[in-house]
């Protein structure tokens, strides 16, 4: 059907070119036919017969000035018109005498006239006498009577001429009026055939659009779930294949999460099966809202529908922990209560979730499907609103990490979160500052440190109320050390996460939590990776510039190995650098850190920027940064370990005794 349509707009679009093309056809021959008929040639004889009387006229009043004075000056101008009326007459003699009878004639009746009037002028000395000049006078005056004869007949050439050229002006509006016409017609033909054209053109697209909707139609039918409008398990089989050839040329994991809805058939039972479809349609409006558009969502039919996620990644620990992520986004998403028709109150539902990995083609598409199957009854006999993997060692992984984040949960409420200071001195050994480092102390366990559970708390998003915990305490301490003479002048810095940074609300809260704690804003450092900055340039600086008018002071954490841009740290509000401890470990042994840390010293001094190394651990390392190249703090384990706030505040009061000693 679309190909005949194909052949009719075709020729519909060269008939309109046959149109036009005839149109132009007639106007060129009209064009040409005019171009014949006209006689150009007496455009010419007009031209070239003004041309003449101008110049008999120049002539006429050569002679005039020569018989009121017949002197040397005006006898050369007389020549000279003389002249230019013989060059006339002469160059255009054939054309006259060929065309017109009249000027024929004309020059017969000049000729002797010129000639004699030549010889007049040619006497030498002819005016140079009285006797001379009268004889002269006396002979141009007998020649008036054939001047006045002369002039006559130059009238009737103009006259002539005139009309000739009234007939040619008719002549050339009548063509001009065929043109007129022929244009008119051609004009009307070609605008006819592109109104056809529009006209079969719009038509066309009708048609196509309706076989495009028709086509549309057809596929939605044959791919697409008829409640849902998700993928059917026709398209979804069809994608795996495709994802399974990608992830075995890309070398990259991808997963399938295969979910049913809890109770589904009791709600149908007592509800009826037109509120089970409701819910089946907000379900498949909450799993298409959260996933991503490059993932698949499909209903395989009741309340069975299938997840696939692609490019998680090439090692399989990690791609395990992005589909257990978005399998407990979709846990999340899919306990949110539902609002029913015919349902009094708010219906709760939750999905059980079973999950599989894939790499390449190794399996196939029926085995994860039930891979996946299985993995689902296994969250089933788990209590339901389970997520199970197939793997048992991916799954316990998940369970331990999942343990873990409702651990770290329980660890917010009951205060089993603390912070351990590590000093930051100057190179005489005074203690200035220190940076508060997060730990966790179980209830009966040992001390965990921040590498074993940070990575969960980001993941999870705990990290945001663990820095704000944070950031709380460390204003709290900082308040009593106010009244402290050893610890008064003491800043402390406070880790803050990307997540936590880039909430809305960020600055409100550390406001709020100064003034709630009354702290020195001037003692409370933040201290920010580079990568932060890294995501908003212009909202960091916001950020910062409005807290730094507060007082509170900016430090940039792992300088060196993260953010590199001087153009925007020059733009950012920032009070120190910290020296990677990667680049402190190489002085003494490797030249290159050694210069990368004299650079880093050298260039935040000329932005008026102070640096603090980390990590130094030798006292090779502490004479090479203090002494030669003059690092303003440094913190590692060759002056102390980070230490719980008692230990910590006995170190400062050693600190301020030995300086008051020294100064003693």
């Amino acid at each position: 059907m679309v190909h005949s349509h194909s052949r009719v707009f075709t020729f519909l679009a060269l008939l309109v070119l046959a149109v036009a093309g005839a149109s132009v056809v007639v106007i060129s021959g009209s064009i040409h036919h005019i171009k014949e008929e006209l006689p150009l040639s007496s455009l010419h004889k007009e031209r070239d017969i003004a041309a003449l009387m101008t110049d008999i006229g120049r002539l006429e009043n050569a002679l005039m000035r020569v018989r009121l004075a017949p002197n040397a000056e005006n006898l050369e101008y007389a020549r000279f018109a003389l002249d230019l009326v013989v060059l006339r007459v002469y160059d255009n003699r054939l054309l006259y005498e060929e065309s017109d009878p009249e000027l024929r004639r004309f020059h017969h009746a000049i000729g002797p006239v010129l000639s004699r009037v030549e010889t007049l002028v040619a006497v030498d000395g002819a005016a140079d006498t009285p006797v001379a000049e009268a004889r002269f006078r006396a002979q141009i005056a007998a020649q008036q009577e054939m001047w006045s004869e002369l002039r006559k007949r130059a009238q009737v050439i103009r006259d002539t001429v005139f009309q000739t050229s009234i007939e040619l002006a008719t002549v050339q509006r009548k063509h001009l009026a065929t043109l007129r016409s022929w244009l008119f017609v051609g004009v009307g033909l070609f605008t006819l055939g592109v109104l056809s054209l529009i006209v079969s053109l719009a038509r066309q697209r009708k048609t196509l659009q309706q076989l495009q909707d028709r086509d549309a139609e057809i596929g939605d039918l044959a791919f697409r779930d008829a409640l849902t409008g998700l993928a059917n398990r026709r398209m979804f089989v069809d994608r795996i294949n495709q994802a399974l050839v990608l992830s075995a040329r890309k070398q990259q994991y991808g997963a399938i999460i295969f979910l049913d809805l809890d109770r589904f058939k009791l709600l149908n039972d007592t509800h009826g099966h037109d509120v089970g479809d409701q819910l089946l349609v907000q379900v498949a409006r909450r799993l298409t809202k959260h996933i991503r558009e490059v993932d698949t969502v499909a209903r395989f039919g009741g309340d069975e529908f299938v997840v696939m996620l692609e490019g998680l990644g090439t090692d399989a620990a990690a791609a395990a922990v992005l589909a257990e992520t978005v399998a407990e986004k979709v846990r999340d998403k899919l306990n949110v209560p539902y609002y029913l028709d015919n349902v009094n109150t708010a219906y709760h539902n939750s999905p059980s979730q079973g999950v599989t990995l894939f790499l390449g083609q190794r399996e196939s598409v029926d085995v994860l499907l039930k891979q996946a199957d299985l993995a689902l009854y296994q969250a089933k006999d788990a209590g339901r609103n389970a997520i199970c993997f197939f793997s048992q060692t991916m799954q316990a992984a998940v369970e331990s990490r999942t343990d873990m984040q409702q651990a770290l949960r329980n660890a917010l409420c009951t205060n089993e979160l603390l912070l351990h200071y590590h000093p930051q001195v100057k190179a005489n050994g005074e203690i200035v500052g220190g940076e508060a480092l997060l730990r966790w102390q179980p209830v009966g366990q040992s001390l965990v440190m921040p590498g074993e559970f940070i990575a969960v708390a980001e993941d999870s998003g705990l990290i945001v109320p663990m820095g704000e915990w944070a950031l709380r305490t460390v204003c709290e301490q900082l308040k009593r050390w106010q009244n402290l003479d050893y610890a008064r002048g003491v800043t402390l810095s406070v880790n803050v996460s990307a997540k936590q940074f880039y909430q809305s609300d960020f600055h409100t809260k550390v406001v709020e939590v100064l003034a709630a704690t009354g702290a020195p804003p001037q003692r409370l450092k933040l201290e920010l990776v580079g990568s932060v900055l890294l995501d908003n340039v212009a909202d960091a600086a916001y950020k910062m510039r409005a807290l730094r008018e507060l007082g509170v002071g900016f430090c940039l954490d792992d300088f060196g190995t993260g953010y590199s841009s001087l153009p925007d740290l020059k733009r950012l509000p920032v009070e120190q650098l910290k020296i990677d401890r990667s680049f402190v470990a190489g002085i003494g042994r490797d030249e290159s850190d050694e210069k990368v840390c004299a650079a880093i010293v050298h260039l935040a001094h000329n932005l008026d920027i102070k640096v603090v190394a980390q990590g130094v651990e030798t006292e090779a390392q502490r004479h090479f940064l203090a002494d030669l190249h003059h690092c303003d703090l440094m913190q590692g384990y060759l002056f102390c370990r980070a230490k719980p706030i008692e230990k910590f505040e006995a170190l400062l009061r050693d600190s301020h005794a030995a300086l008051i000693a020294s100064r003693a």
